[in-house]
């Protein structure tokens, strides 16, 4: 439903050739569609790329999916000549597998000749674009709960507290995207003015509050708002022209 606002906005931070690839990570060990990847677009095709996924909701019950499968693929099959610095945004509640396995690499169309580690795959990723997850609980309105702490640090560990927000309200998910953009453009500053003159107070203090460890650290050296106008965003899935998986 804030699919058009998800891209006017974005496009003030990554400027109008803003373009999206969505993907959907499930579970390769249940799921009959565990890896699905539309291609790069913009505009109206936006939400038609969308509907296209399949939401299948099986879980295996081991509180693992395979967002390592994702990054693989994301690592491996993306194409992107025009980007300039890409982002890779993932949404999920889970912890990932720990490995890549042969089976698994070749649903994403590689081939390889023995097991991977999940944190490998993610330090690859990570030299090419940044990487965020946005976590939502896997227990619902359970203050201090342990499975969702575990979860959380489970992540820390691939990708670094600055780069997770822990979102507790998913109505504000779009918000949290465009405090992910700010951070990486350098417009932290615009986007707390934007997003306060817009949000009622408590609406304000849940998305900074997912966004405090985002937000601790400045933006990477190498990103300005020079390169504001040929940046790309991946939600979940980076590619310019990828071939989607589901046929």
């Amino acid at each position: 439903s804030k699919l058009p606002y998800l891209e006017l906005e974005g496009q003030t931070y990554l400027g109008k050739d803003m373009e999206i690839a969505w993907m959907g990570i499930g579970d390769s060990e249940s799921d009959k569609y565990p890896l699905q990847s539309r291609a790069f677009t913009k505009g109206t095709d936006l939400k038609n790329k969308l509907e296209e996924l399949v939401i299948e909701g099986n879980g295996g019950g081991q509180v693992m999916e395979s967002y390592q499968l994702g990054a693989f693929y994301v690592l491996h099959k993306t194409k992107m000549p025009n980007a300039i610095h890409p982002i890779f945004i993932m949404i999920g509640d889970e912890k990932t597998h720990p490995t890549i396995g042969v089976k698994e690499a070749n649903i994403a169309g590689v081939s390889i000749n023995s097991n991977i580690s999940a944190k490998e795959v993610f330090d690859e990723l990570k030299k090419k674009m940044a990487v965020y997850l946005i976590q939502k609980p896997y227990n619902v309105g359970v203050e201090n709960d342990y499975t969702n702490k575990e979860i959380y640090d489970s992540w820390v560990n691939l990708l670094g507290e600055d780069h997770i927000a822990y979102l507790s309200e998913p109505e504000r998910v779009v918000d949290v995207i465009f405090g992910i953009l700010a951070k990486e453009t350098g417009k932290i500053d615009e986007f707390k003015k934007e997003i306060e003159d817009r949000q009622t107070d408590d609406q304000v203090k849940t998305v900074y509050k997912a966004l405090k460890t985002v937000h601790l650290l400045p933006a990477p050296v190498h990103i300005n708002a020079k390169t504001v106008g040929k940046s790309t965003m991946l939600s979940p899935t980076k590619a310019k022209k990828s071939r989607g998986l589901l046929s």
